[in-house]
């Protein structure tokens, strides 16, 4: 008696993916780049700016700290990312690649920026991250809800807690 021919797994067109369900989608990779390039940007002023401060103040001397927080917010901004992107075609009905970068790309950049304005700001005058802050916070929170929706209450905790929660902190 001869075997059963093995089934191949079913996908929405007829065939197996040819990628494996742990592959990077592409908006993460392109927000990944673009942060990485971010992170360049960054790290290059503050060289510029730590050779114009006079010789009696406090330099930016080569600490590893803030490198690293910085590679850290950007695999957390990644790690959203995948969760917006996912949420765009599983309950936004994106299916185009452009409208589903430009979508979830937007809150992802705004996460960032926001942040960066609120640390900004902490140096500045008044010392308190002040609207910056306090939108870095709503923006992480509406974030934290398609991390729930796409996996439930334990998965979603996790892709909330890495994904905006931790890229707002770092």
């Amino acid at each position: 008696m001869p075997s059963p021919a093995p089934i191949a797994p079913a996908t929405e067109g007829g065939t197996a993916s040819l990628l494996p369900h742990w592959a990077p989608t592409p908006a993460m990779a392109v927000t990944l780049l673009a942060l990485l390039g971010l992170f360049a940007l960054f790290t290059t002023w503050m060289k510029r700016r730590q050779h114009r401060r006079p010789s009696g103040t406090t330099r930016w001397r080569g600490t590893v700290a803030v490198p690293v927080a910085a590679m850290a917010a950007l695999g957390c901004t990644a790690y959203s990312a995948d969760t917006s992107w996912r949420f765009a075609a599983d309950y936004l009905d994106m299916g185009g690649t452009a409208e589903r970068v430009a979508m979830f790309a937007a809150a992802e950049l705004a996460l960032f920026a926001t942040a960066l304005m609120a640390r900004q700001n902490l140096n500045g005058p008044k010392q308190a991250p002040g609207l910056p802050g306090t939108l870095t916070w709503v923006i992480t929170a509406v974030q934290v809800l398609p991390a729930y929706a796409e996996s439930g209450l334990f998965g979603g905790t996790v892709r909330a807690f890495v994904g905006p929660v931790m890229a707002a902190m770092l």
